[in-house]
């Protein structure tokens, strides 16, 4: 779960960055950004946020007199914990009418209990998101504590694979015991999966802990439906060490690309060159990669908790979008996960369609974007949604 959830339009996208710096160096919070546009299309944020922030720029507010659908009382339960960012508007500007003659403050739920900052004061707007995230966590209803009956070997295992762990009881169970095993997440306390719990002998049981992102989690051990304890159990992943290997080759070949492109070399000869290694057809395929390498290349990032990076290029798609290789980026977006390597914004904030824009690759940038929405139209959940590990 993220801290801060940040809704913006595409006319306040250099906010984020400043908004996000007057965090750094006093909480550490995990801040999500999505455009308005996004969530007029999907309904919810990507994963949920304790506390919403909403820059009420002009376009914003154009965004929602126009759009006369979109309200925010599915992305915000509790005004309370959501605050409205005035960027370039003033407090009677948010009460004028949508093209449905209503005013557009009827978007916001309990309107009158959204704390309002102008953008003067950024900073104290800060100051009371951080307050209200510490009384949140004062609030959380805390984990029970475990009796000293059992322990868990190990305690700390790979994101990445599936993992046996040990349950050692105290004292010894009836072979006739009923063990569960339940994993659930450290935030908000919220059921996702039970394990199966194999008897090993009076004494021991063993479960394999399933795939999971990396982060801590909490396993609830219950003997013959009476809760025995809960341990949490964390999960680490490789993904931060994938990420300092891959930045040598995405450098190497961003060089190369603009070596190539000083030399008079057509970008489109570049493009082909990369692009036909995917292609087991192609005369000028390399048949020695393997078919892991391709599944791998974005399936990492299944395992990540974060959305951002701090370098320029995290990843091949982001590197494809920066120098336009259209062919490149078809062939990558076709690959398993590639939704996930799309979602990830590099240092500047910046997603592959951002990147192929700012470097006046209109065309891929439409590419990436409807790519974007073609996945967001796929993700969307809805009440029916299921959460899967």
């Amino acid at each position: 779960m993220n801290d801060v959830l940040l809704v913006l339009n595409k006319d306040s996208e250099d906010w984020p960055d400043y908004i996000k710096s007057l965090f750094k160096s006093t909480s550490g919070s995990k801040i999500q950004t999505e455009y308005d546009t996004v969530l007029f299309r999907s309904k919810t944020p990507k994963s949920p946020s304790k506390l919403t922030v909403v820059i009420a720029s002009p376009g914003h507010l154009e965004f929602l007199r126009e759009n006369s659908d979109f309200n925010y009382k599915a992305i915000v339960p509790n005004p309370e914990n959501a605050v409205l960012f005035l960027l370039g508007v003033k407090k009677e500007d948010v009460g004028s009418r949508g093209t449905d003659r209503q005013p557009i403050t009827g978007r916001f739920p309990d309107y009158a209990k959204w704390k309002q900052f102008d953008h003067d004061h950024a900073p104290e707007m800060v100051r009371h998101i951080e307050q209200r995230l510490k009384a949140l966590k004062g609030s959380r209803r805390p984990i029970p504590s475990a009796p000293k009956g059992f322990k868990l070997v190990p305690e700390v295992v790979r994101s990445e694979d599936p993992t046996t762990i040990a349950i050692f009881f105290d004292d010894p169970l009836n072979a006739a015991a009923k063990v569960e095993v339940l994993l659930s997440d450290d935030e908000t306390g919220r059921l996702t999966i039970v394990i199966p719990a194999e008897w090993r002998n009076p004494y021991s049981f063993t479960i394999v802990a399933p795939e999971h992102q990396e982060g801590e989690v909490n396993l609830r051990v219950l003997v013959d439906g009476k809760l025995a304890g809960t341990r949490q159990l964390k999960y680490v992943s490789n993904v931060e060490r994938y990420n300092s290997l891959t930045q040598m080759y995405v450098h190497q070949l961003s060089r190369l690309c603009s070596l190539l492109t000083d030399r008079k070399i057509p970008s489109s000869e570049v493009d082909n060159c990369l692009a036909n290694i995917f292609d087991p057809e192609s005369p000028s395929a390399d048949s020695a990669v393997p078919i892991e390498a391709f599944e791998l290349l974005f399936g990492i990032y299944r395992y990540s908790a974060n959305e951002s990076s701090d370098v320029e290029l995290p990843t091949m798609l982001h590197f494809a979008a920066k120098h336009g290789l259209k062919e490149l980026t078809a062939k990558l977006t076709d690959l398993p996960d590639a939704c996930l390597a799309h979602a990830i914004r590099n240092v500047d904030s910046k997603m592959p369609e951002d990147l192929a824009r700012s470097h006046k690759h209109m065309s891929l940038s439409s590419f990436l974007e409807n790519f974007r929405e073609v996945v967001s139209r796929a993700h969307t959940g809805g009440a029916g949604a299921v959460y899967v590990v």
